[in-house]
This record gives structure tokens, sequence and C-alpha cells, in this order.
């Protein structure tokens, strides 16, 4: 997990990939983990650092998983 630091920008941090997650799913309300992968591909272009958003976003419970559906929900 990148924060930002002397070696990385803030671009590549887990804290912008987040906002840049986040952003999308506000937007969209529910949408699947492939369509917001290739919607954020040009800003996260390694899928580790993509994963690592996610599990950052779910674990302080703002975004949350549709069992069902299998989308990522925006956690109000």
């Amino acid at each position: 997990m990148k924060f930002p630091n002397k070696i990385f920008p803030y671009k590549e941090s887990v804290i912008y990939h987040m906002e840049v997650i986040l952003e999308l799913v506000e937007t969209h309300k529910n949408i699947s983990p492939a369509d917001l992968y290739n919607q954020t591909k040009t800003k996260i272009p390694y899928i580790e650092d993509f994963i690592s958003a996610l599990t950052c976003l779910y674990s302080i419970e703002k975004i949350t998983i549709d069992e069902m559906s299998k989308e990522i929900l925006y956690a109000f």
C-alpha cells in the first residue's frame, strides 16, 4: 500500500486511488468491479493499487458489496 511521501507522489498513493474509486461509486450507486476497474484504469494503471484502494474503502465502510448482484455499492 502506497502512502504519499518523498518517494510516492499523491497521485500514486492509495489515498488518491480511493478518492477516484469513491467518486465513481457515488455517481453510479452500484457498479460491477470489472466496470469500475475499466473506468478507472487510466488513473489507476496497476490492478494491485486498485485492489488496495478497494480494500481500504471496504474496511472503512465507505463501500459494500451486494452478495446477490456482486456489485459494489456506495455505503451512505
